[in-house]
């Protein structure tokens, strides 16, 4: 018997992402853990990495652009509306606020929001190709790979079936003997 995991709609953050895929490998060291992903993205795949099997169905939603972050700054639109914004900064990478005292984005915060993607990136790469059994290399090529289908991750060896959730569960297949939603 096993736990068919389905990760659907999730929307949790990367270190909870990194938490889930450790329970799912902790799981599939006693029972076969099979992960069910109708959106392959960034975050659902480090969740779903964890698992020794990772299933998509063909009409799945193929969404591995990499990281982003896209800060919002008003310190104009303020300034227009008669709002005066202070901000005292000790130093340039003490950016929290710069969003309603400037237009834009400085170097400093650019520079370290660069960092963190770049960690975040590495990361999911290392994750990744731990869960598929493939080096680093291979996995940051999935991004670059410009995967649109479940078809293509299946070739890329970034899932291991093409199937819909019927076809896993239903007669002539392994038993499974969970169903686990995660909606996060």
């Amino acid at each position: 018997h096993g736990v068919l995991v389905r990760i659907s709609e999730f929307t949790a953050g990367p270190a909870t992402a990194h938490a889930i895929r450790g329970i799912l490998k902790r799981l599939g060291e006693h029972k076969r853990v099979v992960a069910h992903v109708p959106q392959l993205t960034m975050i659902s795949l480090i969740a779903a990495s964890g698992c020794p099997e990772i299933t998509a169905p063909e009409s799945a939603d193929v969404m591995l652009s990499g990281f982003a972050v896209e800060p919002t700054f008003m310190g104009e639109f303020l300034k227009k509306n008669g709002i005066e914004f202070e901000n005292l900064r000790i130093r340039e990478y003490k950016a929290a606020l710069t969003r309603f005292s400037q237009d834009h984005m400085d170097d400093a915060n650019r520079e370290q929001l660069s960092a963190y993607l770049s960690g975040l990136e590495a990361a999911w790469a290392t994750d990744l190709a731990a869960g598929r059994g493939v080096s680093e290399a291979e996995a940051l090529a999935w991004l670059d790979a410009d995967l649109t289908s479940a078809q293509g991750a299946l070739d890329a060896g970034l899932i291991d079936r093409v199937a819909y959730e019927d076809e896993l569960i239903g007669p002539g297949t392994r038993p499974l003997a969970a169903v686990i939603d995660l909606l996060m």
